[in-house]
């Protein structure tokens, strides 16, 4: 990062990317106006826990993880297939989960999915722009498949639709156009066929930050604003859910990690910590990073996980010696939910003899629980480097000057996602000399590397986490996760 000004820009272009990886909604007000005819039955449970789970959740990886409700449990899935659209691709893939087989649809623009039920499929099209779409259709499905020649023509959006700031439940499309500095926030009627909210100057709107059951949240002229889908009641969110004002007194979110369970939003708040600005370059003094809990039903904040909590953890896990522990900086890297548990990383950073060390650590909390941190050694375990790739080599930070350090890796890599029960990571596979997508089982322990041939691989997809993950959790924060300077270029990109 370049200075405060361009670390807020940044934030914010990174957390639109929160919209996919939300929940989708079941395509019905909560007056019964019908538009999808989508899944009907409960959530699934987490991992053969018990615990019912937000569906699809990353997000978990990291952006919002909004709860299943009755009917409909994912935004991009049916019945039969899930529809896709790869980053800058004129491609809508079909995959049919009964046996992963896939169909190329080709369009003649740029195409992004944006919901999916079993009657429709809606998308847009860049037409004029690279980074804006500009108009919305939808196509039917017909015998369970996506029938492009009767596509219907929805709406032109003339300012263009910013590409990462796009929601849709099958009743509504959520999106900003405009101008970065001088965008609105807009909402359009799928039903209805008009625009119902957000027509004049006043509805500023700088980015789309997610999404949370029937709410969506963006950035106002007042601040971060709740915006309600059924009744268009907007009101401002209190100061310290602002993601971008610090000053004043104001806490800033720091980082791309926000995440819904029932009625209550997680967030990171607080400055990163020195190895933080070392790394990434002129950024300002702050506060540690601690976890914070919104409840949308009153408004209200209230700090759940102190830097106190982390660092007494780390010390009692033997992650940091206590008699050195001014040489360490650590800080929650990103957070999770699955089932009834908020789950944290944490990346652990020290200079021992000129190198650097790196290393993560994960904990989870239950949530509405006493507040206690309990291990998750598994995980943690999944993501350490072995003994015998823990090699000091030079790691690159500056690709453009191909300039890098002396570093240790006593991890190989991180967490990404969690979803149905199982944790998606990117780890170095010494075996195979790659960096891999693999997954853990929460439940069960069970650990395994991926590849498309696995069912689980597109669980991520479910709920929109492609193509913007790339965005969404920073190229540079995954590349620095990796204990080697091999490209970070994989599928779900």
């Amino acid at each position: 990062m370049m200075g405060r000004k361009n670390q807020i820009l940044i934030v914010m272009v990174i957390l639109t990317g929160l919209l996919f990886a939300c929940s989708g909604e079941e395509g019905k007000s909560r007056q019964g106006q019908a538009s999808d005819s989508g899944i009907t039955g409960q959530a699934v449970t987490d991992g053969g826990t018990g615990q019912k789970t937000a569906s699809g959740g990353i997000a978990g990886a990291t952006g919002m993880d909004a709860s299943a409700k009755k009917g409909k449990k994912y935004r991009f899935c049916n019945k039969y297939c899930l529809y896709y659209s790869e980053e800058f691709s004129r491609y809508i893939i079909e995959h049919k989960l009964s046996d992963g087989t896939e169909r190329k649809i080709e369009m003649d623009y740029n195409v992004i999915v944006c919901y999916v039920d079993n009657d429709w499929v809606y998308y847009m099209l860049n037409m004029d722009y690279y980074h804006f779409q500009s108009e919305v259709y939808r196509a039917p499905i017909k015998g369970k498949k996506l029938d492009i020649k009767k596509a219907e023509h929805i709406f032109t959006e003339k300012s263009g639709i910013h590409s990462e700031d796009v929601y849709c439940d099958g009743r509504y499309l959520v999106y900003t156009t405009g101008e970065f500095f001088d965008s609105s926030f807009r909402k359009y009627d799928l039903k209805e066929k008009r625009i119902i909210d957000g027509q004049d100057n006043e509805d500023m709107a700088a980015s789309l930050y997610g999404a949370a059951g029937d709410f969506v949240f963006y950035s106002g002229y007042d601040g971060v604003m709740r915006h309600d889908l059924y009744t268009g009641e907007t009101i401002e969110v209190s100061s310290s859910f602002d993601p971008t004002n610090d000053e004043d007194g104001q806490i800033a979110m720091t980082d791309t990690d926000v995440f819904y369970a029932g009625d209550d939003i997680f967030y990171k708040e607080g400055a990163e910590g020195e190895s933080y600005r070392r790394r990434y370059i002129d950024v300002d003094e702050g506060d540690p990073v601690e976890i914070g809990q919104y409840h949308l039903a009153d408004n209200s904040n209230k700090k759940i996980i102190t830097h106190y909590q982390m660092r007494r953890f780390l010390i009692q896990e033997g992650f940091i010696d206590a008699a050195r522990e001014k040489e360490y900086e650590y800080y929650p890297q990103r957070l999770f939910i699955s089932g009834h548990r908020l789950y944290v990383q944490m990346n652990i950073n020290w200079t021992e003899k000129k190198v650097f060390h790196q290393n993560k650590a994960i904990f989870s909390q239950k949530i509405g629980g006493n507040g206690k941190l309990r291990y998750e050694k598994g995980l943690t375990e999944c993501v350490a480097n072995p003994k015998k790739d823990q090699k000091v080599f030079e790691k690159i930070t500056d690709d453009e000057e191909d300039e890098g350090i002396d570093a240790l890796y006593l991890s190989r890599g991180g967490c990404l996602y969690m979803a149905e029960g199982k944790c998606f990571m990117y780890l170095y596979d010494s075996q195979q000399r790659k960096n891999r997508v693999a997954c853990y089982n929460l439940g069960s322990g069970e650990f395994r590397f991926l590849t498309k041939k696995d069912p689980d691989w597109y669980l991520p997809y479910y709920n929109g986490v492609q193509p913007y993950w790339k965005a969404f959790l920073g190229y540079t924060e995954i590349r620095m996760d990796m204990p080697n300077n091999r490209s970070v270029d994989w599928p779900y990109w």
